[in-house]
């Protein structure tokens, strides 16, 4: 048996949703990318989990805080470039996926790094407004530019 085709407030709000969640996450890697750093804690929950790459994960806001401080402040500069975000809407809760193609350069480096990977998100509404409950970095590979990808060594 078929189940009645949702209303029209219920797909608006939906597409309402699915928009706002692509609007978080490009705020997020909007303030990656201008090292605006205070913009990026309101945008997870009081209890997100963030898992970047390697780092032992991260349990809310005063450990985000402080990973993504660590982390970021080694680096120079820093443009993620992210496409093929995926988003699977549940109610109030979401998960979804996107691939990152990155550049950086670190401190005291005279390298440019060029890195891919997989992003994961996990995501809540919470009075009325969307949130990243949860964030995991995986790469395929961190080189440097003038190394390429293609070669046996892929993470620098």
């Amino acid at each position: 048996m078929k189940s009645a085709p949702a209303t029209l407030e219920k797909r608006i709000e939906r597409l309402e949703d699915l928009e706002a969640i692509r609007y978080l996450v490009n705020r997020y890697h909007t303030a990656i990318n201008e090292h605006d750093y205070e913009s990026i804690l309101p945008l997870f929950t009081e209890h997100a989990v963030v898992i970047l790459v390697d780092d032992p994960p991260l349990h809310g806001h005063k450990e985000i805080e402080a990973g993504f401080l660590r982390r970021l402040g080694r680096l120079k500069i820093i443009k993620q470039f992210i496409h093929g975000l995926q988003i699977d809407l549940d109610d109030d809760a979401a998960k979804a996926y996107c691939y990152l193609d990155a550049r950086y350069a670190r401190h005291n480096d005279p390298s440019s790094y060029v890195i891919a990977g997989k992003l994961l998100y996990s995501f809540v509404k919470q009075d009325g407004a969307w949130l990243m409950d949860r964030y995991q970095v995986t790469l395929f590979f961190v080189v440097p530019l003038t190394e390429g990808w293609s070669g046996d060594k892929l993470m620098y």
